[in-house]
């Protein structure tokens, strides 16, 4: 499927996924007596971020090259033209040459043509699992391992590790992100995000659910919870792997409470999303006549008492107005999905630590 170094966009048709199943196609599913001798895929996906892929590769690499499995790792540039393929990530590579890497240029700029192009690779290099971690996180030690033993252990088509987010000192505890926390490894949980992932290829195969990941959310984000839920109605279970970790120093951008706000905006309009695709849009549309006025009731009443919540409360008169102004964007972020005007805060790059 590959066309001159790019993968061929594609798929089955999600009509066509939705009558398949790993409950009417035993063989797909994975076995805890899975041999080490199955062929581990990692891929990554990076745009304009050369540094942090590197530092990612670094973790990365020595962990593929110790383990007794077979190993690769794909690295998709999402870009015009190629400007990483040369450069300090690739000759870390060469420092590890028994783990076989290979790179991809997808000049359709969007995140799930990215993605996309990596599962094509790394079917195409014959990946009995199919492993995503992001160009600006670093795998700890273990992590690899971690996942190999969890595949070996449960019966599951996929497994989802933690990301640790790293922040500086003197970041207020109300302006982190959560750390999800599934509980002991091989706990079954709802979702599985691309940050920390294995999946199993045959979720990807044509000759099984042969799912690819969405062009509707192109610059929004969310084409991997799509992806997920889509897996999971199909039959996948996903689970918990507590010890695979990934940490993502949190800088820049990602300190300010505009960051965190443009978040709620994003969050909202992709919910609103997935909703329709359960629901019908008459659903959607609902759901946001319904919930926007309550969320600008809500911010505006924390607004007007702001001085006697400052008073009152344990919380900073900043955490309080960033918690109304939090309201405002989710709502915003309906008004925008039923407006046809999705967020694209993956239109452009964050300007972090290149």
């Amino acid at each position: 499927m590959l066309r001159n170094g790019r993968a061929d966009q594609a798929s089955i048709p999600e009509d066509e996924n939705k009558n398949r199943s790993f409950e009417s196609d035993a063989d797909c599913r994975p076995h805890p007596d899975v041999a080490v001798s199955e062929h581990m895929c990692v891929t990554v996906c990076t745009r304009e971020r050369p540094q942090m892929l590197m530092a990612c590769l670094r973790s990365v690499l020595p962990q593929l090259e110790a383990s007794a499995a077979k190993t690769s790792l794909v690295v998709v540039e999402n870009d015009d033209r190629p400007r990483n393929r040369g450069g300090g990530g690739f000759d870390l590579a060469h420092q590890h040459p028994s783990v076989h890497v290979e790179y991809r240029l997808e000049p359709e700029l969007g995140i799930p043509f990215a993605r996309n192009t990596a599962v094509e690779t790394a079917l195409a290099l014959g990946a009995d699992w199919i492993f995503f971690i992001d160009d600006d996180e670093e795998a700890c030690d273990g992590w690899f391992e971690a996942h190999l033993a969890a595949i070996r252990a449960w019966d599951a088509e996929m497994f989802r590790g933690p990301v640790k987010y790293i922040y500086p000192d003197d970041q207020p505890e109300w302006l982190r992100m959560p750390e999800f926390d599934g509980g002991p490894t091989g706990s079954v949980v709802k979702a599985a995000y691309t940050g920390n992932l294995a999946a199993k290829a045959c979720i990807f195969a044509g000759d099984g659910l042969g799912l690819r990941f969405s062009s509707q959310f192109r610059f929004s984000g969310g084409e991997d919870v799509d992806f997920s839920r889509r897996a999971v109605a199909n039959g996948a279970c996903v689970r918990w792997v507590r010890e695979a970790i990934v940490s993502e120093v949190q800088d820049g951008n990602r300190l300010t409470a505009g960051w965190f706000l443009n978040r709620a905006e994003r969050k909202a309009a992709v919910k609103l999303i997935l909703l329709a695709q359960d629901r019908g849009r008459g659903a959607a549309g609902r759901q946001a006549l319904v919930r926007c006025p309550r969320l600008f009731l809500q911010a505006g009443l924390k607004m007007l008492t702001l001085p006697f919540l400052t008073l009152t409360s344990k919380r900073s008169g900043s955490e309080i107005f960033l918690r109304a102004r939090l309201k405002l964007y989710c709502a915003r972020g309906y008004i925008r999905c039923v407006s046809y005007c999705l967020p694209d805060p993956y239109a452009y790059i964050e300007d972090r630590r290149n």
